[in-house]
């Protein structure tokens, strides 16, 4: 019996250190993230996050430089904003919300 919770013992610390691990990096994740989302939505410069070619992610400032409202560009493909114009011109295509 003695032997079995001295087995016991050595197993839960390293379980709980991971535990602690796992609090750890979460909280520093959301940190992180609303560092990142206080910079972005104040920034003069439109900033976005894309991620399998849709955006998931778009400050205040992109929303009006696309002239897209944020519910419409979320899940949007990114490339749908981008035209191509002959010549050497490119831009993006004007709508409002």
């Amino acid at each position: 019996m003695l032997f079995s919770r001295k087995k016991n013992i050595k197993l839960l610390v390293p379980a709980v250190e991971r535990g602690l691990r796992e609090v750890t990096i979460k909280r520093e994740r959301k940190q992180a993230e609303e560092l990142f989302r206080g910079l972005a939505a104040n920034s003069p410069v439109g900033v976005y996050i894309v991620q399998k070619g849709k955006f998931v992610y778009t400050n205040p400032q992109f929303q009006r430089d696309s002239g897209y409202c944020e519910d419409k560009l979320l899940g949007m493909e990114a490339l749908s904003l981008v035209f191509l114009t002959t010549g050497k011109q490119s831009g993006i295509m004007p709508f409002k919300c």
